[in-house]
């Protein structure tokens, strides 16, 4: 039995609240495609499918991607639209989520200084009206 092994062509689309990730199906069928997250960290698509009529030649699609620790299972979702599978990561937390995605990294520091900053702002308004 001959098997052909693919990893799919993907296309990560980055959100300040979620990740969304386009996995091209290569025919694959909703029913012949698994979706299965781990506790180790990782998220496993996984399909097979025959590449003709008989049981002698298979064809298998394989991917794996590394997902936040701590997501539950059901915070994750997929969906079929067309040729391609969805899969939607949520971030663990979207206040850090959105000083990553300006490219800043978060210290101590850094969220001591928004929060100054913040009510600095605050105490300024107030003064001027």
């Amino acid at each position: 039995m001959a098997e052909e092994e693919i990893e799919p062509y993907c296309k990560w689309r980055r959100g300040l609240t979620c990740d969304n990730l386009e996995v091209d199906r290569h025919g694959f069928e909703e029913d012949q495609i698994r979706t299965t997250p781990n506790d180790r960290g990782m998220f496993t698509i996984r399909g097979r499918r025959r590449l003709d009529g008989t049981l002698k030649r298979w064809k298998s699609l394989n991917k794996e991607i590394e997902i936040p620790r701590g997501l539950k299972k059901e915070d994750i979702t997929t969906n079929f639209n067309g040729g391609i599978l969805h899969v939607t990561i949520p971030k663990k937390n979207p206040f850090l989520a959105a000083f990553y995605h300006l490219g800043l990294k978060i210290t101590a520091g850094v969220l001591t200084a928004v929060a100054f900053g913040m009510v600095l702002a605050a105490v300024i308004y107030w003064k001027c009206n």
